[in-house]
């Protein structure tokens, strides 16, 4: 099969995240059996961009971006970037069998394409049980094209979570068609052992605290890091020589800085932006963190768990398919840092309890397997291509 996967951008831990790592993983794996290429929509010009260009390239993986670097988000550039892929794959020399998207204006794309004729079929994945995200005109958005235009007109919708399909079967466009959207599970980005490092036979950076809390991922309103920064001040005066690592990108920093300064946290706070070596820096913290206000279903979470690191996130859709509370990780509840900061506190202060925890959260990767999700989309592309007319 000839197979196109569209994704945002390739600004992997700044910018984009999941999603996108997803439909690059997937199209790195698919690539063995496949002719497979990857559209991205926004060009940022960053180290993460230019390595996974590298990468993509060394895969013998074509590329296009969509849009120049420097295109800021707004209604011109969003349709100078979809007339810009209408044309690059007009030119007759490329028709895929699939137009797979990773994001909601890439399912505009891959409807452009399929109506078109430059793809037989166009289907895409929901990542976030809040697509679009909070706001009146995303809402619109949602209600528009989620509700009734994707389910309409796509081929097929997945979702990374149950939470997420049982968002998409709500749509009304989906109870019209008497459409089922598919559940695939989000998976790790790579196969990951037991990574733990003994921190005692470790070299110690220089942000390195007696108990170091951490977490990954975009510095955005999602990730809701103000409530973690909340919840790290309230700790203070009982943990006067804990660290926060922050790791990862976002329009939030100054913001998330500037909060940090006022509550005389900021010499116990480092904003490490974007790094590489994501593992590495697990295998630095004593207890990883997560407080998001919506996700589908969060890989960071499963390379923590296949990391050996314990978990403490918000108890919301999609995550909670992951953690079960005193079993795999710690769920508190949304936007309260005061509960947030006393779960902390009993996971620091119970490391037998941590040990099994963890050791049951290794136990549950494997239906999590990039090898399984991209098995299940190739049966989802081959029963779209054998369909009869």
């Amino acid at each position: 099969m000839r197979i196109l996967q569209i994704i945002a951008g390739l600004d992997i831990g700044g910018a984009h995240g999941g999603a996108e790592r997803c439909g690059l993983e997937l199209a790195r794996r698919l690539a063995h059996q496949h002719s497979v290429e990857v559209c991205a929509f926004w060009q940022r010009d960053t180290l993460a961009e230019r390595e996974w260009v590298a990468q993509l390239q060394m895969d013998g993986i074509p590329l296009f971006f969509a849009t120049p670097v420097g295109c800021t988000r707004c209604q011109a550039t969003y349709l100078q970037g979809i007339r810009a892929i209408n044309e690059h794959f007009q030119t007759g020399l490329a028709t895929f069998d699939i137009a797979h998207s990773h994001f909601q204006l890439g399912s505009l794309v891959a409807l452009l394409l399929r109506f078109s004729k430059t793809a037989r079929y166009a289907l895409r994945t929901a990542h976030v049980t809040l697509e679009w995200g909070p706001g009146f005109f995303n809402s619109i958005y949602r209600m528009l094209l989620n509700g009734w235009l994707f389910p309409l007109l796509l081929d097929a919708e997945t979702g990374v979570s149950q939470a997420v399909v049982d968002r998409l079967r709500r749509h009304a466009g989906a109870r019209l068609a008497h459409r089922q959207p598919r559940l695939i599970y989000n998976a790790l980005p790579q196969e990951i052992a037991i990574y733990r490092i003994d921190r005692r036979q470790s070299a110690q950076p220089a942000w390195w605290g007696n108990i170091t809390i951490g977490s990954i991922g975009r510095l955005t309103t999602q990730k809701d890091y103000a409530c973690l920064l909340d919840a790290f001040a309230m700790l203070q005066p009982k943990m006067p020589g804990a660290h926060l690592l922050l790791v990862g990108e976002g329009n939030q920093r100054p913001f998330l800085e500037e909060k940090a300064r006022r509550a005389g946290i900021a010499g116990q706070v480092t904003f490490l932006g974007q790094h590489n070596d994501i593992l590495a820096l697990m295998g630095q913290m004593d207890v990883f963190v997560l407080p998001s206000l919506w996700e589908g279903l969060p890989t960071v979470v499963l390379e923590c768990m296949g990391s050996g690191v314990p978990v403490i996130a918000s108890d919301i859709p999609g995550t909670r398919e992951l953690i079960s509370h005193g079993v795999t990780g710690w769920l508190f509840p949304a936007r309260q840092p005061a509960r947030l900061a006393e779960i902390i506190l009993y996971v620091l202060h119970h490391p037998v309890e941590v040990r099994q925890v963890t050791q049951v959260a290794a136990s549950q990767l494997e239906r999590f397997s990039l090898t399984h999700a991209v098995d299940e989309y190739q049966k989802l592309y081959t029963e779209l291509t054998q369909r009869i007319p």
